[in-house]
């Protein structure tokens, strides 16, 4: 595993037909073809953070992290596995929410071509402490000298 400042992170191929039909697209269908690759080939995936957390990739958080999403974000979907395993927990909030408990953010790096990313995974745990993947947010360009990514969340 590829490391960036001694965080593990994703390499989004950008040859794969997926990748080709997001640049091929106008936002609108980006959007539709990101959000119908997470219900074809990651719904119901289970994945594991360095943690141990359980995370479900389910509808609701393929509609919430495709819901007017940028290009590069959008691109970043068909690795959201990767990026659950590679993540790095970062917090533990209560929540008022009418799914979820708690949310843990976990947070994320992607290299998309010659640049690099770095975000936040909400995962939404339920009452029954199951976890499912919510969101990718906040989602910013980092630039590949910057030592620390200290600063893309504050869940104070």
């Amino acid at each position: 595993m590829e490391t960036y400042s001694n965080r593990k992170y994703v390499e989004i191929d950008l040859s794969t037909e997926i990748q080709k039909q997001l640049e091929d697209a106008n936002p609108d269908e980006q959007r539709d073809i990101a959000f119908r690759y997470i219900l074809n080939h990651l719904r119901h995936k289970k994945c594991f953070t360095h943690d141990g957390r359980l995370v479900k990739i389910n509808r609701r958080g393929a509609q919430k992290i495709t819901h007017l999403a940028p290009l590069e974000k959008l691109r970043a979907t068909p690795y959201l596995a990767e990026l659950i395993e590679t993540s790095q927990s970062i917090g533990l909030d209560d929540a008022e929410h009418r799914y979820f408990k708690q949310f843990a953010y976990y947070e994320i790096i992607f290299k998309l071509g010659d640049r690099w990313y770095a975000g936040v995974l909400n995962i939404g745990v339920h009452k029954d402490d199951t976890s499912s993947l919510y969101d990718l947010n906040p989602f910013t360009r980092i630039e590949e000298s910057r030592a620390t990514l200290s600063g893309v969340h504050d869940s104070g």
